[in-house]
């Protein structure tokens, strides 16, 4: 029931666990985590990035913690620009 995630608690996004844990993880994982490795690796080889009214303190450095860093709260986000193709 895929619908159940449209209306998710708080409890529901802390137990999202796409690939599983444990003994019983999902034997696709290491395939997802490789075909992404690959396809950063091809962008970053094929492609130059520039960053975008980015500014270091509010969209880099983490602000506020939880599992992992996070930024400022009004952090639009990094944007990046394509510069050579």
């Amino acid at each position: 029931m895929p619908e159940r995630w449209l209306n998710a608690t708080a409890d529901m996004e802390q137990s999202y666990v796409p690939f599983g844990i444990g003994s019983r993880q999902c034997l696709g994982l290491n395939f997802a985590m490789a075909s992404l490795a690959t396809a950063f690796a091809v962008l970053f080889r094929r492609y130059d990035f520039e960053l975008v009214d980015v500014i270091r303190e509010r969209d880099v450095d983490h602000r506020r913690t939880g599992f992992m860093g996070e930024p400022a709260a009004d952090s639009p986000g990094m944007r990046i620009r394509v510069t050579k193709s």
